[in-house]
């Protein structure tokens, strides 16, 4: 894969988890993979955030991809 890794010891989300994430995203949002791990890198606090609560790649897509909507979505209407 050409996407950055994390270091996950400290995260304590395994690179699994967080490739797995990567392919949901690139997927829903239509993207290649390289940006879809930039897309994560830079909501990283709110990734960190989902996984604390959430713990499955799955439900953190989910609510992640409702984040982003929401965020881009408040921006766009502001303008």
């Amino acid at each position: 894969m050409t996407h950055m890794k994390y270091d996950t010891t400290l995260d304590m989300i395994s690179q699994d988890k967080i490739d797995k994430l990567i392919k949901k995203v690139s997927k829903s949002l239509f993207l290649d993979d390289e940006v879809a791990s930039a897309l994560i890198y830079k909501e990283w606090e709110t990734v960190e955030l989902l996984f604390a609560k959430y713990k499955k790649v799955k439900t953190v897509h989910k609510h992640l991809l409702a984040e982003i909507e929401g965020h881009y979505r408040g921006s766009l209407c502001s303008n």
